[in-house]
């Protein structure tokens, strides 16, 4: 799940919220939401650091391979996914996006 890091401002907020997916502007936290489904969180990993190599690996394959990119899938689909993935990058980096993996269960 890429979310907002903790303990930022609200101007970081809503930087998170521009770079970030629709979830991450969520008022409800996570550990809420796993609860209201009936789970209890039993692990949570921090992957922010490999999604941030993958983030910059699919950047570069995609710029490498541009040519025939932008003939199979148009030049619209192509910029909108290289945004995308150069939000999520520059959230990363400034701190203000996290991705976590998250292990929930029914234990009771």
């Amino acid at each position: 799940m890429i979310h907002a890091a903790e303990g930022l401002t609200e101007s970081e907020e809503l930087r998170a919220a521009e770079l970030g997916p629709s979830a991450v502007s969520s008022s409800v936290p996570y550990s809420d939401l796993t609860r209201q489904a009936g789970l209890d969180l039993i692990q949570l990993t921090d992957v922010t650091a490999a999604f941030l190599e993958t983030c910059e690996t699919i950047l570069n394959s995609r710029e490498k391979y541009q040519q025939a990119l932008l003939e199979s899938c148009g030049p619209d689909a192509y910029e909108e996914e290289q945004e995308t993935l150069e939000k999520l990058r520059q959230g990363i980096l400034t701190g203000v996006l996290r991705r976590s993996l998250f292990v929930a269960a029914r234990t009771h």
